[in-house]
């Protein structure tokens, strides 16, 4: 119910990052465990490098993506006004303030 109305809206970009830090930690763990294990061998370690990468992509995307947002914010003022400026009528509400 709080999806759909939406409540996570502004925790989207922190549940991603953190998400993705748990990825890259998850990586990190197996290129280490990786060497550790002579059995492993190459592929415990591509594996865990791309998981990595993707992790840091992931991330990279995650940022890029909410300076994005919020470099648009300041094209479109009138989208978000706060509901005192909304309510007030055009002519009262000075542009540069």
């Amino acid at each position: 119910m709080i999806i759909a109305m939406g409540g996570y809206g502004a925790f989207q970009v922190h549940i991603a990052v953190f998400l993705g830090l748990i990825a890259l930690a998850a990586g990190y763990f197996v290129c280490l465990k990786s060497r550790e294990d002579p059995q492993c061998g190459k592929w415990g370690r591509y594996l865990g490098m791309f998981i990595s990468l993707v992790a840091v992509l992931g991330i990279a995307c995650a940022v890029y993506l909410s300076i994005k947002r919020c470099c648009d914010r300041q094209d479109k003022q009138g989208w978000y006004k706060n509901h005192m400026q909304m309510m007030m009528p055009e002519g009262s509400v000075e542009e540069g303030k």
